[in-house]
């Protein structure tokens, strides 16, 4: 397992929860786990549609989740996964959630993903899904073997 030292997102006041008590322990106990997933934190579902408004978006959702792990120990694992979507837009975002495991429902995009994820130097773990749940095809013995080669 890798451990590393955790980037808290900050507050607007600079320290990691906002309040301005950036020099305190926020470390609770989280009951051993060594590891937690943060569920689709809806970087694309949300986006707006306007332009000038997606940069604001991406630095919001980013803060929000970064936050929101902000408080685990650093040997604690942080795993996201997202659903399928056009990653384009927000490849840079994924890459700023710094969670240690992203899994990404790639099946749909052929493996696309982690040739974006590759070009912006994305250097964490990637688990990429080879079977859409949505699909109305079941796979048969060599079926997902087929997607992950």
């Amino acid at each position: 397992m890798v451990v590393r030292a955790r980037r808290p997102a900050a507050g607007r006041d600079g320290s990691p929860s906002g309040t301005g008590d950036s020099g305190r322990d926020r470390r609770p106990a989280v009951g051993g786990y060594r590891i937690i997933q943060v569920d689709e934190p809806a970087l694309r579902e949300l986006l707006p549609p306007r332009s000038k408004d997606k940069d604001a978006y991406l630095r919001w959702a980013v803060d929000a989740f970064r936050l929101s792990t902000s408080g685990v120990a650093d040997s604690t694992q942080i795993h996201t996964h997202l659903c399928y979507s056009e990653f384009g837009e927000v490849i840079g975002a994924i890459a700023d959630l710094d969670a240690d495991v992203t899994s990404i429902e790639a099946a749909r995009s052929h493996m696309e993903v982690l040739g974006d994820l590759n070009a912006v130097g994305f250097s964490n773990s990637v688990g990429p899904g080879i079977y859409d749940i949505h699909s109305p095809r079941v796979p048969g013995g060599g079926g997902a073997d087929l997607v992950a080669a």
